[in-house]
């Protein structure tokens, strides 16, 4: 179900949906913070690799 102020903005609102299950695999966290009237804001973290030679 999307958000009632979307308009006629074309989608299916299922960006942050996979975008989390990709996150997941990558054993990497995924964070929103949304603030009513002010907007969203979404984080990735990902781990890293050790650098090999």
């Amino acid at each position: 179900m999307r958000a009632g102020n979307v308009g006629n903005v074309p989608g299916f609102g299922l960006g942050l949906t996979i975008a989390k299950k990709i996150v997941n695999i990558h054993k990497g966290q995924l964070s929103v913070k949304s603030i009513k009237d002010h907007g969203t804001a979404v984080s990735i973290g990902l781990p890293t690799l050790p650098l090999t030679n």
